[in-house]
């Protein structure tokens, strides 16, 4: 099940409602959806670049979903959140 438009925070209390009541995967378009091709695309530069994740100063502008869950892939894949 793929939602779409809902703001944050209702789309995570939709979406861990929606986890747990449906017998399906459930996720969330703007924020899994463009977090995932983000730190695809991320990854796929930094290879090119020649560069490491944690060694790079990342700029988030705008806290919705999308953002949100992007910062939490790019940290969880090793950025240095002070950066």
């Amino acid at each position: 099940m793929n939602l779409e438009d809902i703001s944050q925070p209702n789309c995570y209390k939709v979406l861990d409602t929606l986890r747990e009541a449906c017998n399906i995967p459930v996720w969330h378009d703007d924020a899994q959806g463009t977090g995932s091709v983000t730190l695809a695309g991320l990854i796929n530069a930094l290879r090119i670049a020649g560069k490491e994740i944690r060694n790079i100063k990342i700029v988030f502008y705008g806290a919705g979903a999308s953002n949100t869950t992007i910062a939490r892939l790019i940290l969880a894949d090793g950025a240095d959140p002070e950066k």
